[in-house]
Order: C-alpha cells, then structure tokens, then sequence
C-alpha cells in the first residue's frame, strides 16, 4: 500500500526516478516505497534531492546488472545525502522548484515558436 506524501522510487530498467504519491493504492514490485513520516524532512526538497544527478549517479555506481540495472532498499540505503535543517531544505526546494518552472516556461516558449516556423515553410 502507498499513501499520499509516500515516496516512489522506480527499481528498473528506467530506476532510479522519483515519484511523490497524491493518492492512495497498491503497487507492484518494480517500485521501491519510501514512507514521508518524518517531521524533519522536506517533501519537496526530498524529490530533488532523489531527482538529482548526484543521487542517481550512486544509484547507478550500486546497481546490480548490466543490460537492466537496478535498485534493491539496501542498495538505496548505502546512499548518503544531504539533510540540512527543515529552513534550509523549504529554502532550497523554493528556488529549484523556481529553477524547474523557467526551464518548463522556456521550453513551452521554444515549442510555440517551433510551431510558429513550420507555418513559414
């Protein structure tokens, strides 16, 4: 079982994507849960931190196989990350979440004018 605000952590192939649950339900094996139970950690913050390329390039150092990777909760247990105060983790998660929305903005911006030319040929 998953709940709102539990943390999913894909476990092959395309491993190592984070996921945060908005919904409750079951799941199958190719998933890895991580409950948000803790006061301390920053759910947003927590996403980037799991989305970071930093985090997943552990991720890949540990995980078995070699044309299907993947992750098991002790592999992902080994990996250490940052956590500082609850401030500082909101404070971060603000300007990277800032940070996602310009990129997403720009990209919708190079789309239209993309869609805008072909109409010139």
């Amino acid at each position: 079982m998953v709940h709102p605000g539990d943390f999913l952590l894909t476990n092959s192939m395309s491993f190592g994507r984070p996921y945060i649950m908005n919904t409750s339900g079951c799941i199958h094996d190719g998933w890895l849960v991580f409950g948000n139970r803790e006061q301390r950690v920053d759910s947003d913050y927590f996403f980037h931190l799991l989305g970071s390329a930093t985090v997943y390039s552990e991720f890949e150092r540990l995980a078995a196989g070699v044309t299907v990777k993947n992750l098991n909760i002790d592999l992902v247990k080994k990996v250490c990350v940052p956590l500082p105060p609850l401030a500082e983790q909101q404070r971060i998660a603000k300007v990277l979440d800032a940070a996602d929305a310009l990129r997403a903005n720009r990209r919708a911006i190079g789309l239209g004018q993309l869609d805008a030319s072909k109409h010139l040929l």
